[in-house]
């Protein structure tokens, strides 16, 4: 099963989120950036203005170097109108299926994390329209892709 990312943001609170408020690098990527089968790390959060909704921020990695999180894959939501539940509930179900595709075992079997992430209604408003399922592992840094690892 899936996660959002405010939720896992939550949930790795101890680890990968906490302390990144505050710092910043030169080549911050917002979730629409990211690309399927690249490595990425977090760089930062944000508060969206006049929402306070929290916007992570990523650097690409190096996939064979230690890393945050893998994209898996990028999901174009073909909403007419902004719905955070159908966002959500559309993006758990076809994100499983990416890393049971991509990594070639269950999301629940697994021992790595799989979250999403997806865009806010101020960010929808400007025509982002995608979600993109991301991969972690909440033991430590990744090294090296997950892409048919079944693991």
């Amino acid at each position: 099963m899936a996660f959002t990312q405010r939720f896992a943001t939550a949930v790795v609170a101890g680890g990968l989120a906490v302390g990144l408020a505050s710092c910043s690098m030169g080549s911050d990527l917002g979730f629409q950036d990211l690309q399927a089968g690249q490595c990425y790390d977090e760089s930062g959060v944000n508060l969206e203005a006049d929402t306070n909704v929290m916007i992570i921020q990523f650097e690409e990695a190096d996939c064979s170097k230690p890393h945050q999180v893998e994209a898996i894959a990028v999901m174009p939501i073909d909403l007419v109108a902004y719905d955070e539940a159908a966002i959500l509930d559309g993006l758990e179900t076809r994100c499983d299926d990416a890393f049971l595709s991509y990594v070639g075992i269950d999301a629940a079997q697994s021992e790595h994390f799989l979250y999403f992430d997806w865009p806010s209604e101020k960010q929808w408003d400007t025509g982002i329209h995608s979600g993109v399922c991301l991969v972690t592992d909440l033991g430590g840094a990744m090294e090296g892709s997950i892409a048919g690892t079944a693991s």
